[in-house]
């Protein structure tokens, strides 16, 4: 896989948390991108087994400007498996 500048990396973006539920394996971020959208994405965890935990990410987007609106239906189209696909490569980079 060919890694694309992820969304976020495009513009300068405010990250806030909105819900952190521990307890839940839960946390909620709202991102706001000025003049292009807002964001809420919200993370979900469980112990898929004993060595391995399933992780649940859900996008609701809202548009501001003709960009954006772009961005959504790409990105409801046929973005979001490449989107969801480049994290994996990504985390396992990190976490090598």
């Amino acid at each position: 896989m060919i890694l694309k500048s992820h969304d976020h990396a495009m513009s300068e973006t405010i990250w806030i948390v909105s819900k952190y539920l521990p307890e839940e394996y839960t946390v909620q971020y709202y991102t706001i991108e000025s003049g292009e959208k807002i964001g809420v994405v919200t993370v979900r965890y469980d112990q898929a087994d004993n060595t391995s935990t399933r992780v649940a990410v859900t996008y609701k987007y809202i548009g501001l400007s003709e960009s954006g609106n772009r961005f959504i239906e790409q990105f409801a189209k046929q973005g979001y498996d490449d989107f969801i696909g480049e994290w994996d490569v990504l985390l396992k980079a990190y976490f090598g």
